[in-house]
């Protein structure tokens, strides 16, 4: 059954969306598709987020290796895929990613007869916002801790070591805004990997170090160097002064940024909560 966009033959999206489904539809049991569409934060023109059937063969996590040219030849839109206990676990904890992006308004694809993903009238509102607070904070906290001693290494003029304690602050706060703004995080310990994996929902933070600026990706590159100097003893050079200076300064950026985004994200979440009687 078709819902919401793909029922207006005058959305500029319809075409495309119906195409996508389809598609999706012959490679994978689904029960629910959802897509939205929001400011300026998403690269692109929305998000697909897709809910696998029980019955799929394949682990959700599986699809991205085989349905990549799908998302190659409608690389317009962002592809996440879920299955119902993934999303009843992140409801639990708080996650807003799936009050935002898989409600009624956003619904475009069911199953025939399928029940809805989750009731936002059956979530205590309260309990839900102190749980992602609880989350946010919690995942925040993990970059402060590994940056406690910052600025002793650069006090001390220790390039290496301040260059590798910035790669592990970014780290944590990568991880920390992939799982509001995407519903998931990887864990992969690549600060370049974190930053593609959040490039299609987020402009300012999947830029952060911008690969077409051959000094940004300089610093980029002396982070990664670090981390594998320290934590495996690989032969590098130093990182620079220079590096250390202009990777802090993105730190400090990605810090304002992952704080202002989650904020926005639990405002919008109030609202949809007070939509459906939530207070």
């Amino acid at each position: 059954m078709y819902h919401n966009i793909l029922t207006q033959k005058d959305n500029p999206d319809r075409r495309q969306i119906k195409k996508v489904i389809k598609l999706l539809r012959m490679f994978m049991k689904i029960d629910m598709i959802y897509f939205s569409k929001q400011s300026d934060v998403i690269s692109n023109s929305g998000i697909i987020t897709v809910i696998i059937s029980k019955s799929s063969p394949h682990y959700y996590d599986e699809i991205y290796e085989y349905c990549w040219k799908i998302f190659r030849y409608f690389d317009e839109f962002s592809f996440l895929f879920y299955d119902r206990f993934w999303v009843k676990e992140e409801i639990g904890y708080g996650n807003p990613y799936f009050i935002l992006h898989c409600n009624d308004d956003t619904l475009i694809y069911s199953k025939p007869k399928e029940k809805c993903l989750f009731e936002i009238g059956e979530i205590d509102c309260e309990d839900f916002l102190k749980e992602a607070k609880k989350r946010f904070d919690a995942d925040t906290a993990e970059s402060s801790v590994v940056g406690r001693d910052l600025k002793y290494h650069i006090n001390n003029g220790n390039h290496l070591m301040s260059a590798y304690t910035i790669h592990q602050q970014l780290r944590y706060l990568f991880i920390s805004v992939s799982w509001f703004l995407t519903g998931e995080y990887i864990p992969s310990h690549s600060i370049a990997e974190q930053q593609e994996h959040l490039s299609g929902f987020c402009k300012r933070l999947g830029s952060l170090f911008d690969y077409e600026i051959k000094e940004e990706w300089s610093v980029l590159e002396q982070l990664e160097c670090a981390r594998g100097s320290v934590q495996y003893n690989h032969k590098i050079d130093p990182p620079t002064q220079e590096s250390v200076e202009s990777a802090r300064a993105k730190l400090d950026f990605l810090k304002t940024e992952t704080d202002k985004l989650f904020k926005e994200c639990i405002e919008k979440t109030k609202q949809i909560f007070k939509n459906h009687g939530n207070r």
